[in-house]
């Protein structure tokens, strides 16, 4: 019978090296607790997100105040859309100091009519998402 190594002794090595099967792709945990979602899923989040933040910035209005006051600061917004782009709710999870901008923050979203139709890849009956929205004063 051959001796079999002592525990913990590094495996002995015989042939050449064989390469292990392909990983699978990174999933990506959605809001609404997805699984098996591929690093893709992200992507596409992403632009969506985008598109949302593209659609806010239209109706973003710097307040007269904070201008003649020269105030700045980035809000951070939480809100959830349905599936059909509609607003369900947001509010401020990071205010940016001061109330003037963080109110302008909240009406810019609630502006927005309609966001677009979340993606048919984004798993779930609601898109939880949080936007930075930032105000800032040219130099100009």
């Amino acid at each position: 019978m051959p001796a079999r190594p002592a525990t913990g002794a590094a495996p002995a090595k015989s042939g050449p090296a064989v390469a292990a099967p392909p990983l699978p792709a990174p999933t990506v945990s959605g809001a609404t607790g997805g699984t098996g979602r591929t690093a893709n899923t992200a992507d596409i989040r992403a632009g969506y997100l985008q598109r949302c933040r593209g659609l806010i910035e239209r109706y973003k209005e710097y307040p007269v105040m904070a201008r003649k006051g020269m105030i700045e600061g980035t809000v951070v917004i939480r809100g959830s859309l349905g599936r059909d782009g509609s607003l369900r709710q947001c509010g401020v999870t990071r205010t940016s100091g001061s109330h003037l901008l963080d109110n302008a923050a909240l009406r810019a979203v609630k502006t927005v009519e309609r966001f677009p139709p979340v993606p048919p890849e984004l798993l779930g009956n609601e898109l939880i998402f949080e936007l930075p929205i930032t105000f800032k004063l040219s130099d100009g």
